[in-house]
């Protein structure tokens, strides 16, 4: 965050004085100094000398502001060290630096300064999952967003953006990132912010502006390889790849993810990136090194299931989900599989309906199985955006190759021609 000079000194004492119904004469006399003075201070043309700056203060009333610019500098260092303790997901430090700098808070006239930390503090609540907190600070900023630095709105674009992700309205989410991006205008972006670009749009199933992205960003970010950024950075993008059939780049990015989440010991990081390793697996036929790795990692992710339960149920079924698609495949019963993602699935209808669908993929002999996947669970999924797309590919490409072993030409053009129709969402897209 860099110094604000959207509003000096000067239009601070002027707003003040105007909201006290004083002219620049009541306060030249009150102060023992030519009108002139006062007009050239206001418009920014000299800076007040400490002495000047006091009288103004006393005579106004305003003895706690506004602050110098030495002031002014002094908790901007300590922001700028509150935000890289943030980068550098330092949690437990940044919130002990916290109390010191909520003292900003009670510089009414220090507008972007106060905006500069509650945004800070609002990634703060991100870091910690307390959701409701992060939204009741971005709502007490809004009023602020009048006296907003560009570097300010960036901070709050990206948190109310970061907001909407969580609530699942991604639509609404990418446009304010992008107006976060557009205010760097000239100056180089941060990386976090065009990361999370791209993880919207692999969100809305837009792979390769993911890609173009998320690319962007790894150029950019300069940090240490082994910080959650960069596996964020390289677990997207490798997905990304995956789902575009760019396996050779998605295999590679995937290794340097999977040693990134050993090094900083995220058991849930080390599961999620085993299980795109399988995919990958999957798509070069070598089913049985992709079945033993969807092993392992239903087997990290069981280690830590209370964290994943609350907010990220997908990283768990959708393991099983394929898993029990490749048991499926290799004419193997997934009925002990499905049944892990049951009680996690348990009163959610997408949830529900990928374990069932998974179930009736293992049992395509049976027309029931046939007419579940082509009467409720394909209906359902093709409602849904982003990565659930890949997930529909995989059950039509499942049904498709059922229906054309059975020579059923009619029932396997109709499932082709959902296919064709993903891909055409997926590779062609307006950003606008």
């Amino acid at each position: 965050m860099t110094r604000n000079t959207s509003i000096e000194i000067g239009e601070k004492l002027r707003q003040i004085r105007r909201a006290k119904e004083l002219s620049q004469d009541n306060v030249a006399y009150a102060i023992g100094k030519h009108t002139s003075v006062i007009s050239r201070i206001e418009n920014g043309q000299i800076a007040p000398t400490p002495e000047v700056l006091d009288s103004i203060r006393k005579f106004l009333k305003i003895e706690s502001a506004p602050l110098l610019p030495d002031e002014i500098d002094l908790y901007h260092e300590q922001l700028l060290i509150w935000e890289t303790l943030l980068d550098a997901n330092r949690v437990e430090a940044a919130r002990d630096m916290q109390p010191k700098l909520e003292t900003i808070l009670s510089l009414p006239y220090e507008h972007d300064l106060c905006l500069g930390y509650l945004m800070f503090e609002t990634r703060l609540l991100y870091k910690e999952v307390n959701i409701t907190a992060a939204e009741e600070k971005i709502n007490l900023a809004e009023r602020l967003l009048p006296y907003a630095s560009s570097e300010s709105l960036i901070l709050y674009y990206s948190n109310k953006a970061q907001l909407l992700t969580i609530k699942g309205d991604i639509k609404s989410a990418l446009g304010y990132y992008l107006k976060s991006l557009e205010l760097f205008g000239d100056k180089k972006p941060f990386a976090r912010i065009l990361a999370q670009i791209a993880h919207c749009c692999l969100l809305l199933g837009k792979f390769h502006h993911s890609i173009r992205y998320m690319l962007y960003a790894r150029v950019l970010y300069e940090g240490d390889r082994t910080n959650p950024v960069s596996y964020y950075l390289n677990d997207i993008l490798a997905f990304c790849y995956s789902a575009v059939g760019e396996l050779k780049k998605a295999e590679e990015l995937f290794s340097v993810s999977y040693k990134q989440a050993i090094l900083y010991d995220n058991i849930i990081n080390q599961g999620g990136t085993l299980s795109g390793m399988a995919g990958i697996n999957v798509k070069q036929g070598n089913y049985g090194i992709a079945l033993q790795q969807y092993d392992e990692a239903l087997q990290l992710l069981q280690k830590d299931l209370p964290s994943i339960i609350p907010n990220e149920k997908h990283l768990y079924i959708y393991p099983i989900f394929y898993k029990a698609v490749l048991q499926a495949k290799m004419n193997i019963d997934n009925k002990e599989t499905i049944s892990l993602g049951r009680p996690v699935a348990e009163g959610d209808e997408f949830f529900t309906i990928l374990l069932d669908a998974a179930h009736h993929i293992g049992n395509l002999g049976d027309s029931a199985s046939e007419n579940y996947l082509e009467d409720v669970a394909i209906p359902h999924l093709l409602e849904r955006d982003g990565e659930v797309r890949v997930l529909l590919l995989t059950l039509c490409e499942e049904l498709e190759a059922h229906y054309k072993k059975k020579k059923t030409k009619s029932k396997a053009n109709r499932i082709a021609s959902i296919i064709r129709t993903i891909y055409k969402e997926m590779f062609i897209w307006d950003m606008d």
